[in-house]
């Protein structure tokens, strides 16, 4: 298990360092046992190193909660959050912090997530198991990359993901 500071609190995050070797960076999620403080289920991203650990926050659109493995709701608002996280960790890496970004790239980012969230959804968030999952950053990338080719997604996505595709490392921290 890692640790990770937030808000002044220490998180236990059930994921060890030899299991993120492998991996590289991922999404977590966990919920929480019955006796914890923490309320609802549990996202971080988390990197080969502990510190490197955030939080990801709700991004709120069809729900107050979030949720995975069925196709609701609360799964989409937890895949527009997942999405919108990553894309604006491209940015950061692209700008050394996201606050640096224009405010029309940090824009199309949102518009690009929710785009996709649906999709995203039904493709891992409405699979994810009940108690924990994982899913490596790499297998978002590889998936954005080809989202930039189905012509199911709308060109303004397309073209704002091949983009920062293309700005970024191909091999993720």
């Amino acid at each position: 298990m890692i640790q990770a500071q937030y808000h002044g609190t220490t998180v236990n995050i059930p994921v060890t360092p030899e299991e993120l070797r492998g991996s590289g960076r991922v999404y977590i999620g966990w919920r929480q046992p019955d006796d914890a403080d923490e309320d609802g289920p549990q996202v971080w991203a988390v990197g080969p190193e502990p510190e490197q650990a955030q939080s990801v926050a709700h991004v709120l659109l069809h729900g107050k909660d979030i949720e995975w493995g069925y196709g609701g709701s609360r799964p989409a608002d937890l895949a527009l959050s997942i999405l919108s996280h990553y894309l604006r960790s491209l940015l950061a890496e692209i700008y050394g912090d996201v606050d640096q970004a224009s405010p029309s790239s940090r824009h199309e980012a949102y518009l690009s997530a929710l785009d996709l969230h649906q999709v995203f959804k039904w493709r891992y968030v409405a699979r994810f198991g009940h108690d924990r999952w994982t899913l490596p950053v790499v297998e978002i990338r590889e998936w954005l990359g080809r989202m930039t080719q189905d012509l199911s997604t709308p060109e303004r996505t397309r073209d704002f993901l091949r983009v920062l595709l293309g700005l970024t490392e191909t091999e993720e921290r």
